[in-house]
């Protein structure tokens, strides 16, 4: 036991182990790949011995083959995340020979590098947990699994629509946790007395309830829909009327699944496609969205990978932005690409959401800006009028502790000024707040570094946002600027943002720009910088240097 703590607390180890039947108790030193496993523990999963050594690759022969995606991206985020508290539910084999679903509850203890040193939790059987829950009074997950279970093993037919909840998140922030509480019971007594008698209700995790129906027509599908619509539209508490956000999927079976697990799985997917695309009505399980799902998970998997094999895959290309009073190229934006031989080559709008879904976008981030700080400093030596590089940041980002020393480092590495870098605020930097970073962006423009406001005219990038953020440089996004040349009418608009710049000391860069006719607009409406194919599409870091830095030595 030394390698993992020190002899005189070994009785604390003893007495935790002993503490319950029902839960697991463990700890490890991740360092030296070694855990202990308490007495019941031993009796539960079958293990010979307390002692486990190669942690991961021991749990991963347990653990349930559908599951073993997310228990990989579970180890990933304890060894990249930096996060103390970790949760996850998975089926793992027991000493029965029978997979079943437990909740491994951890704590992460780090060093001063940020890598995990110890940690320690238990392993819960969720056949041991409530029945009830105790917020909304509602069945639980296990008795849905059961519920549903029961049903298929008596080969009946129905429906279940899952609903989750998108902004009970803020309502706990403005009212508090116990409002909350009320909120989900008040919720649950409605939804009874508005569904049929013979649905069945249940909370499933965090803010996702499912409802089970004995019918597969979809006409009563829809029905609960709408009933579940007009309940959330209007639950009062304590005299406070909330009008609640939701997504919802629905799945039928046997069609679409004649197990427990295939059929959870389905709403999920169903769930996820709702949120990703921001769909206000009733999502149905199809196959599309599996294979979709797969993807995503085979993604996933790709980008963890490239990330602990020094970013392999990955690569930056460069489009230039064009000078229009020299008609030149003397800065360029920095576009990150991503291929594998499985995936070949994966769209930024698939990968770029994912990285800041599972925060991956601060290591790739930090890749990014060495890569592309290294690039500029390459074409400075040959081309010494190449002033800058363009890269874009994300808000999750801008929330590192570390970012603007790092960004700041980075520069000094590089031998490179404060304004030879321009730092392109995402639409998450806009959506999230404003005034959150408005200090870092100030510190950022006092040592010369320049920012931009990427994408304006879509999302939240309007010119209330200007009154926000102290942007240098205005990008003009590309359907705007489409819009500006097949409909005049559009113009003004686009004289308003010229003298809006103008007025504010703001260069405006006209993105998108593709034929003669949108330069000669853009231009003669008085735009600074001009990005499009009609100068060049993104290059490689060689075509790039051949095209736009030898040629205009």
């Amino acid at each position: 036991m030394a390698d993992i703590f020190a002899d005189s607390e070994a009785h604390l180890f003893e007495a935790l182990s002993n503490s319950s039947d029902s839960a697991y108790f463990f700890v490890s030193n991740m360092k030296k790949n070694v855990a202990l496993w308490s007495n019941p523990a031993q009796e539960f999963f079958g293990l010979k011995d307390k002692r486990i050594e190669n942690i991961r690759e021991f749990w991963a022969n347990r653990v349930h083959p559908d599951d073993q995606d997310k228990f990989n991206s579970y180890f990933d985020s304890v060894l990249l995340a930096h996060a103390h508290h970790h949760n996850l539910e998975y089926r793992v084999l027991t000493a029965e020979g029978k997979y079943e679903w437990v909740l491994c509850s951890s704590y992460i203890y780090y060093d001063d590098q940020g890598v995990p040193d110890h940690a320690a939790g238990f392993v819960t059987p969720l056949g041991y947990r409530n029945k009830i829950d105790p917020a909304s009074n509602l069945r639980t997950i296990h008795e849905f699994r059961d519920n549903l279970n029961k049903r298929l093993l008596k080969n009946d037919r129905g429906s279940i629509l899952m609903f989750d909840l998108i902004n009970f998140k803020k309502v706990i922030d403005d009212y508090g946790y116990s409002f909350g509480d009320q909120f989900l019971y008040t919720m649950g007594v409605l939804l009874k007395q508005e569904l049929d008698k013979e649905d069945s209700l249940f909370r499933m995790q965090g803010s996702n309830f499912a409802v089970i129906i004995k019918s597969c027509k979809k006409i009563d599908v829809q029905s609960r829909y709408e009933t579940i619509k007009k309940v959330l539209g209007c639950v009062t508490v304590d005299g406070i009327e909330i009008d609640q956000d939701f997504v919802c999927a629905a799945t039928i079976f046997p069609s679409d699944g004649v197990d427990v697990d295939r059929l959870q799985q389905n709403l999920y997917y169903g769930i996820d496609y709702a949120k990703a695309y921001s769909l206000k009505d009733l999502v149905y399980y199809t196959d599309d969205l599996y294979l979709q799902k797969a993807r995503i998970s085979q993604l996933r998997e790709a980008i963890k990978k490239s990330i602990h094999n020094n970013f392999a895959g990955f690569e930056l290309y460069f489009q230039p932005i064009i000078n229009t009073d020299k008609r030149s190229c003397d800065s360029a934006e920095a576009l990150l690409r991503f291929s594998t031989p499985e995936l070949g080559m994966v769209s930024p709008a698939d990968f770029i959401p994912l990285l800041e879904k599972t925060k991956d976008i601060v290591f790739v981030g930090a890749w990014v800006l060495d890569k592309a700080l290294e690039a500029l400093e390459k074409w400075k030596k040959i081309n010494p009028n190449f002033k800058q590089i363009h890269i874009n940041v994300s808000s999750i980002q801008f929330r590192e502790s570390g970012f603007k020393d790092y960004v700041f480092d980075s520069l000094n590495k590089h031998h490179l000024n404060g304004s030879d870098l321009v730092l392109e605020l995402t639409e998450s930097c806009r959506v999230k707040s404003t005034q959150e970073f408005s200090k870092l962006f100030s510190e950022f423009q006092n040592a010369g570094v320049k920012m931009a406001l990427d994408d304006f005219g879509t999302g939240y990038a309007s010119m209330i946002v200007l009154c926000d953020i102290p942007v240098d440089i205005l990008k003009i996004d590309y359907q705007l600027t489409q819009n500006f040349v097949k409909f005049p009418q559009h113009r003004a608009i686009l004289k308003l943002v010229v003298d809006l710049c103008k007025n504010g000391n703001i260069h405006l860069c006209a993105e998108g720009v593709e034929t003669k006719e949108s330069l000669d607009l853009m231009q003669n409406a008085g735009a600074d910088l001009i990005q499009g194919y009609f100068f060049s599409k993104p290059l490689s870091f060689d075509e790039f240097q051949k095209k736009f830095i030898e040629k205009s030595e």
